[in-house]
Order: structure tokens, then C-alpha cells, then sequence
């Protein structure tokens, strides 16, 4: 959050000595007669960072200081001995390295091009630039500080990310600096410690830390992501946004047509990022659908009852797709299972960007497709249940093969069919794979509310996500509760819709 200075227009040395300066450009008189260096009139933008202990203090002229102080992270309880600069230098990387050896695991044995977290992976081997640094030594002390319940390491990480965020927002007024591909890896290293810590109450910080990011990729363009660090955190955000569209319901520039084809223009567009191409859909449905709901009841029918068949045909569609990405990751399995090969080569290639071992990977991506399509199911069920009385309306004729997709019990089945699948992911030792579980979880508390003995064992695993991962955005998607679905789905009772139609 950003600190604003005091009112003093002073120059800083004036201010310093709390005496009366008289504003002289570029030097002013007081300083210059009495010998004494003027440090100027600069001020530049403080961010205070919300620590355990809440807001950070501002420290005394801290917005004249045009760098963040240095800051030692060190992974023990007890106090660390004086460190020269190349000392210092030595303890940062020792701590990155162990972050990443724990967070990525396999993807530190076989860094392909497509094994998650390739950004990370990517971004070590980047040139040192501040930000960059600071947001990755950040991430390393407080994700450590966390697993290890060392409290002075957790409140070094939270320090040195105020002051990436101070670096994040200097590199964002620099016209050069803001198109560097390192301030990219820093924008998406910070996603990531919000989802660590989650420094607002809600999913605020996670929210707009996804815009930010978002914001630079679309400055970029589509075409302008050739090397494979600009790739790897274009197809890893890119799930992060989708997350954020469907869940505040609303569409994204990523779900445009030059945005689906042209990053992958000269390259493979893998499994994952196909059926991520879904999820931007589904946000523009959705938005549509709520628009309809929200329109005044004087608007004109003939045109509310076209936008209405519009959606239904839309989210037809959709499920079509997913059905048959269904039957390709069905195909995809069976290989894997008679090549009798771990599996590396084939899931990251062909798979997905994630390299979670054979069966998580297999796993969770089974989990998220379904999610999708529980997701389309919901929503149709819940437009349809709501209109079902509306005068003039022939979405029944129109849309007969919505039927089946709608059903009460298919949606049961895949509900069923997704929890299983999350809890065969927690066996595996992967920490980046708990990001990918919160989306289908959400999508599943849902259907399953009606159901105790399954709705605890969902509640369990943002348990294990949120608690004993430490993995504290899981808490928060979990308070949002029905806020983060569509409007029909809430108003609607699509648990109820398939009584409408048998």
C-alpha cells in the first residue's frame, strides 16, 4: 500500500535539521551558505506493507531515499553474524535456491521448457535486476520463515517485499523498465507470495496483483512473447486469470481471438492452455448471463429472449469442447499406461505445463476439466430453472442437447469424480500443485453442499491447502462463498432444475 509524504516541500536536508528551507532551485540558499550538501526536493512513492503485527511504520523522510535499504535474509533463529556484501550476497542465493529446490522439485531435475514452474525456473536464470531480486528473496524468506515457524525470517520476507513493491511501482512509472521482462517475473513472483500470505482480509491483494500482471502482458501484446521466460509467465497467468474472470465475472482481454493464437503462433499450444481457453469463455458468459438478470424489466423482450438463447447456445458449446477434451485426456492416459514410462515427456509436452509426477498430473488435470464442465452445467441448469416460466420463451426446443449435460446426476457424478481426483493429488510431494486445486474445490462446495459426509471431506482439503500447507489464499477463496458465483446460479437453485424437466 502506498505511504503518502508530509506536506513539506523543503528540500530533504532542510528537513532532516527540521529547520525552514527556502526552496531554492536546484540548491537552496540555507544549505549552500552553510556548506552543506542539498539533497534535493525528489520524493518517490513509499509502500507500507501489512505485516502480522499489521501496517509497517513509515519511516522518518523515507519517500527522499530513492532505493530500499539492505536487508539480510537469514533462514535461522539465531541473530546472523556481520556479512560482507559478497557474504550477504551468498546467504540470498543459498535462500532462493533452497525455495525453489522445495517449491519446484522435479522441475529442478528436468527443467524443460513446459515443466511448471518454468517461470520460476526462467526467472533464476534472468540477469540480477533489483525488483526482480528483492520479490524472489521476498517469497524465499517468507515462504521458509513459514514452513520452518521461524518468526524473524517471516517478518525479513515481509520487509523486503514492501520494498519490491516500492521497486515494482518505480520500474511501472519507467517507461523502459516496465516492458523489461524481469518486471514481469517480479509482477508474477508477487502472485505468488499473495497467495502465501494473503495480505488483505479478502482476496483483494491476490485480485489486483492478477490485474497488474495482466495490465503488463496486455502493454506487451500477444505477439511479443518469443522468449521462454515471456511464454512460460504468459501460460502461467493466464490460469490465474481465468480463476479471477470466472470468479468476478467478467471477461478478459486474454479470452480474444489474437490472444488464443497468436503467443502460439510459431509454437505447440498444449493441453492446459486449450482447456484454459474455456474458462475466458465461460467469464464471458457469464458476464452475459448476469446482464441479462440485471436488466431493467421494461427492457425488450425479443431482444432479452435472443441474448438469453445466445448464452444457452454459448455454454452448449462449451461443454461439447470439454467433452472432447475429455476423451483426449482419456487417450492421453491410456498411452502414458502402455508406454510404462514415468510419464515425464508425454505430460509435459502433450499434458499440460505442469510437471507434478505421473498421477498428480494426471490427477489435477482431470480435476479441472471436470471443474469447467461442472461449471457450464451449473450455470445452464440454474438459467434455465430461472426462466422456466417465461412467456415466449423456446430455449427447451431450441437447446435439446442441454439436457443431458444439466442432469442432476451427471453432475453429481463429476462432482464425485473431482474429489477424488484432489485428494489423489495431495500424495504427491509438489507444493506448486495446490494452486491448481483451489479452482475445482470452489466449483465442488458448491454441488456438494447437500451432501455432509462429501461436503466435509471438501472442507478438509482447503484445510490441508490453507493450514497445513500454508497456502493462506485457500482461506480466503473458501470465505468468499457463493459471492464468486454466477447470479443465476445463486438466485437459481440449480440443484433443483432437473425436476423442471423429467
Amino acid at each position: 500500500m502506498v505511504g503518502i509524504p508530509g506536506r513539506s516541500q523543503g528540500c530533504a536536508t532542510c528537513r532532516r535539521r527540521k529547520i525552514r528551507c527556502d526552496v531554492g532551485k536546484p540548491s537552496c540558499q540555507r544549505c549552500t551558505t552553510s556548506g552543506r550538501q542539498c539533497e534535493g526536493y525528489a520524493r518517490y512513492p513509499v509502500f507500507i506493507n501489512r505485516g502480522q503485527e499489521g501496517l509497517q511504520k513509515r519511516k522518518p523522510l523515507e519517500e527522499t531515499q530513492t532505493g530500499p535499504a539492505t536487508t539480510v535474509a537469514y533462514s535461522g533463529h539465531t541473530p546472523p553474524p556481520a556479512l560482507s556484501p559478497s557474504s550477504e550476497r551468498l546467504v540470498e542465493d543459498q535462500l532462493i535456491s533452497t525455495f525453489y529446490e522445495s517449491y519446484a522439485s522435479r522441475s529442478l531435475t528436468h527443467p524443460s521448457k513446459t515443466a511448471d514452474p518454468a517461470w520460476l525456473y526462467h526467472s533464476l536464470r534472468s540477469p540480477s535486476q533489483p525488483t526482480l531480486r528483492q520479490a524472489l528473496l521476498s517469497l524465499a524468506c517468507i515462504r521458509l520463515g513459514r514452513l520452518n515457524d521461524d518468526q524473524a525470517t517471516v517478518i525479513k520476507g515481509q520487509r523486503i517485499y514492501g520494498q519490491a513493491l516500492r521497486l515494482m511501482q518505480q520500474a511501472l512509472y519507467d517507461p523502459s523498465l516496465m516492458r523489461h521482462e524481469e518486471t514481469l517475473a517480479a509482477a508474477r513472483c508477487m502472485i505468488l507470495y499473495e497467495a502465501y500470505e494473503a495480505t488483505s482480509e479478502n482476496m483483494t491483494s491476490w485480485f489486483n496483483h492478477i490485474d497488474g500482471i495482466a495490465r503488463i502482458l496486455e502493454l506487451h501484446g500477444p505477439s511479443c512473447h518469443d522468449s521462454p521466460l515471456r511464454q512460460t509467465i504468459l501460460e502461467s497467468t493466464r490460469y490465474y486469470v481465468m480463476i479471477v474472470g470466472m470468479m468476478q465475472r467478467r471477461p478478459s482481454f486474454l479470452g480474444r481471438a489474437e490472444w488464443l493464437t497468436e503467443p502460439w503462433v510459431d509454437g505447440h499450444k498444449n493441453f492446459e492452455q486449450r482447456y484454459i481457453d474455456y474458462g475466458f469463455y465461460l467469464s464471458d458468459l457469464s458476464h452475459r448471463g448476469d446482464a441479462i438478470i440485471s436488466q431493467d424489466v421494461s427492457a425488450d423482450p425479443i431482444a432479452r429472449q435472443f441474448e438469453f438463447v445466445q448464452v444457452l447456445r454459448g455454454l452448449q458449446r462449451g461443454l461439447d469442447a470439454l467433452t472432447n477434451l475429455r476423451k483426449e485426456l482419456l487417450q492421453i492416459s491410456y498411452q502414458q499406461a502402455q508406454s510404462g514410462t514415468s510419464g515425464i515427456g508425454m505430460v509435459d509436452q502433450s499434458l499440460c505445463s505442469i510437471d507434478f509426477g505421473e498421477d498428480s498430473g494426471l490427477s489435477i488435470t482431470s480435476a479441472t476439466l471436470n471443474g469447467l464442465d461442472l461449471s457450464y452445467s451449473l450455470f445452464a441448469a440454474a438459467l434455465l430453472h430461472r426462466y422456466r416460466d417465461q412467456p415466449n420463451i423456446e430455449h427447451y426446443h431450441a437447446i435439446p442437447e442441454l439436457g443431458p449435460y444439466i442432469d442432476h446426476h451427471r453432475r453429481l457424478m463429476l462432482a464425485r469424480q473431482i474429489l477424488q481426483d484432489l485428494e489423489a493429488c495431495l500424495h504427491g510431494s509438489f507444493e506448486h500443485i495446490r494452486a491448481r486445486m483451489i479452482f475445482p474445490l470452489n466449483v465442488l462446495r458448491w454441488e456438494l453442499r447437500q451432501h455432509p459426509e462429501e461436503f466435509s471431506r471438501v472442507n478438509e482439503l482447503f484445510d490441508v491447502i490453507a493450514g497445513k500447507s500454508k497456502y493462506r489464499i485457500g482461506r480466503s477463496v473458501q470465505r468468499e462463498g457463493a459471492s464468486a458465483l454466477p447470479l443465476a446460479v445463486v438466485e437459481g437453485k440449480a440443484s433443483n432444475c432437473t425436476a423442471q424437466h423429467e
